[in-house]
């Protein structure tokens, strides 16, 4: 089989697939033009040292000292080196940052799910445009919202998503909250006691509840339209910009000839794709990008990697059919002996 430089993201409905012209080595690290290559390793272990510090299960203040412990345990004269490439690196996690939340939203929910905006009112807490001192606010209304399910909704396992916006129009600069989440249903009254810190509005997903009727058929870039604007603000700077409750499923992500195959198996050259664009990369040659929403065209995919829900739907929905079934030759059955 011919040498495949693909790889796939399957994210619920959405499936992303980029094609590039030259081998991707993942793993690999550049090497740079300006140091040596004794330089380059001691830079590249403390770079990866500091990467490996984001997915440490600490705060933000705790993630901060670590990485300038790393700073200060390299020569001085290479640490200017590791910051201007530390700050390259910040840039390109903003845009990961970004496509993480959204095909983990893509692929944890659907348009029956609520979109919901918190905010403050003044005096709440010292300085509203702090999110180190409305950050506590927000667990808070998480725990008690998650007590008020149990209670009404036993063994119900609520999950939600949220990013930090900031009202700069009326220049308060309040921070407020958006989430996605699929809370049961919830009188408005009652959700607002459990904020009790401000106004609470939710918005449908489904078409249902929407004045245009329609449903969102790409959730993910419907929430980042509405919740990524602030994501690179110098306000989150050392601080989280989004929030996800625990537990929360991972998109499934194929390289090289696994891609190539799977692609292969479910025709995607016959599917037509709604979105396509390219560029040039330094590395990788020219990048082709194609998105597909298996919504739209109807389609499903028999596989373990976005249709589980599916597959537990389409076991049910054949238990009860044989039920009825089994129902109906009894009905026939003493009909028969009736006659």
């Amino acid at each position: 089989m011919a040498q495949s430089y693909n790889k796939v993201v399957i994210s619920g409905d959405i499936v992303e697939v980029y094609e590039y012209e030259k081998p991707v080595h993942y793993n690999f690290k550049k090497p740079p033009k300006e140091v040596d290559e004794e330089i380059d390793e001691i830079l590249m272990e403390g770079l990866e040292e500091a990467e490996q510090v984001d997915d440490l299960d600490l705060s933000e203040e705790e993630k901060e000292r670590k990485r300038l412990e790393i700073l200060n345990s390299l020569p001085e004269n290479i640490r200017h080196l590791f910051e201007r490439r530390q700050k390259e690196y910040r840039k390109s996690a903003v845009y990961r940052a970004r496509q993480t939340l959204r095909r983990v939203i893509l692929q944890n929910f659907t348009s029956r799910d609520k979109f919901v905006t918190l905010t403050f009112r003044d005096g709440e807490v010292e300085d509203l445009s702090d999110v180190s001192q409305t950050n506590p606010c927000f667990k808070r209304f998480i725990q008690r919202l998650n007590r008020w399910i149990q209670k009404k909704v036993p063994d119900f396992s609520f999950k939600y998503a949220t990013v930090v916006e900031f009202q700069d129009k009326n220049g308060r600069g309040a921070v407020h909250y958006h989430l996605i989440c699929n809370v049961p249903w919830i009188p408005h009254e009652e959700l607002e006691r459990l904020w009790s810190h401000g106004f609470v509005g939710i918005n449908a997903i489904r078409g249902k509840g929407r004045k245009d009727k329609k449903d969102v058929d790409n959730i993910g870039a419907y929430m980042i339209k509405y919740m990524l604007k602030d994501f690179n603000d110098p306000r989150l700077k050392g601080k989280k910009s989004y929030f996800c409750s625990k537990g929360l499923d991972r998109p499934k992500e194929l390289r090289g000839q696994e891609a190539s195959a799977w692609l292969w198996k479910y025709k995607f050259d016959q599917k037509e794709e709604v979105f396509t664009s390219q560029y040039e990369s330094e590395y990788h040659g020219l990048v082709t990008y194609r998105e597909y929403n298996l919504k739209r065209s109807n389609d499903v995919l028999c596989c373990t990697a976005n249709t589980a829900l599916h597959n537990r739907n389409l076991q049910l929905q054949y238990i009860l059919l044989t039920y009825l079934c089994k129902l109906m030759d009894a009905e026939t059955h003493d009909l028969q002996k009736t006659v």
